[in-house]
């Protein structure tokens, strides 16, 4: 059987008018026959039908979508309501790469996985096999929606890359692995980076004891902060408590930087989507929390780290 592909919408209309090649307009027993096209009329439709097809431009690759952010950012709801637009398909806390998942004792079951154990076979590959084989499933994946007129939305788990112990310098990033893939190459790729006030989302990890690097100080966390920004510089960034205050302007500003149709209907409807990652206070309102309570070191932290106060000039946030 012929590959299904989105690239090739021409192909697939052929092979749908080639079944009507044998075509005969059945008998009614009860009477004459049916009305309908007599094989002559189909010889004469048929191929100049698919002279136009032949001749039509090519439609474009389907897109790729893709949100980012720090854990405790805001990210899962932002990301539910992206999900609740229109014919959107979004994967969610998605990193090839992460290990964060293989921290517990024996080997984990994901008999749907294969990279899962890749990573744990005792001769498996590289990160630049893996990336392959991570970007052959996207492949796949958005060639398959688009069939169904659905969007793929990818959303990173960033944390898995800059809040860890390893270098975040040592591997690449998401993005980098769908844009540099071959396999992907002439499909859009629209992105979007989502951001929190540092030191609310700080004070979440501390409050989560989500403690996966060391120092874990606010200092430490504002320079992986500042490198996840450096690694994504070429994005739009969308603040968190933008989002909340008005919710309708800033998912239509996402829904646009993402190529998708906005609808306001999914801030209501944003409730039925499920995704992981909802480590926050609960509610599901679109309203700005107060601040949790910040100890005196991270009070003497806020004053004394020129990466935080940077990292606060950088997003346009009050240190303080």
């Amino acid at each position: 059987m012929p590959r299904r592909d989105d690239t090739d919408p021409q192909a697939a209309l052929a092979r749908t008018l080639a079944l009507l090649a044998d075509y005969r307009p059945l008998a009614d027993t009860a009477g004459p026959a049916a009305p309908g096209p007599t094989a002559q009329a189909l010889a004469t439709l048929v191929p100049a039908i698919l002279h136009d097809i032949a001749t039509a431009p090519p439609l474009p690759r389907a897109a790729l979508r893709s949100l980012h952010h720090f854990a405790c950012t805001g990210g899962t709801l932002i990301s539910r309501c992206v999900a609740a637009l229109p014919n959107v398909v979004l994967l969610s806390e998605i990193d090839p790469l992460s290990r964060m998942h293989l921290r517990r004792q024996g080997r984990p079951f994901f008999p749907t996985d294969i990279i899962v154990d890749l990573l744990l076979s005792p001769r498996g590959g590289d990160a630049g096999l893996i990336a392959d084989v991570f970007a052959a499933g996207l492949e796949a994946l958005i060639a398959g929606l688009a069939l169904r007129g659905q969007h793929l939305v990818l959303r990173d788990h960033a944390h898995s890359h800059f809040c860890v112990e390893s270098d975040p310098a040592d591997r690449p990033t998401v993005r980098s692995m769908i844009t540099d893939s071959t396999r992907l190459q002439g499909r859009g790729v629209h992105s979007v980076v989502t951001v929190r006030h540092p030191l609310d989302s700080f004070l979440s990890l501390e409050n989560n004891r989500w403690n996966t690097f060391s120092p874990f100080t606010l200092a430490e966390y504002a320079r992986r902060y500042a490198g996840f920004l450096d690694a994504h510089a070429d994005l739009a960034i969308i603040k968190y408590e933008d989002f909340v205050t008005e919710p309708a302007a800033t998912l239509a500003r996402i829904a646009a930087l993402l190529d998708l149709t906005f609808d306001p209907a999914a801030l209501q409807l944003f409730v039925t989507m499920q995704l992981s990652g909802n480590s926050g206070r609960s509610g599901e309102q679109f309203a700005l929390r107060p601040r949790r309570e910040v100890r005196k070191t991270i009070q003497r932290e806020m004053h004394d780290s020129a990466d935080y106060r940077a990292l606060c000039a950088r997003l346009d946030y009050d240190p303080t």
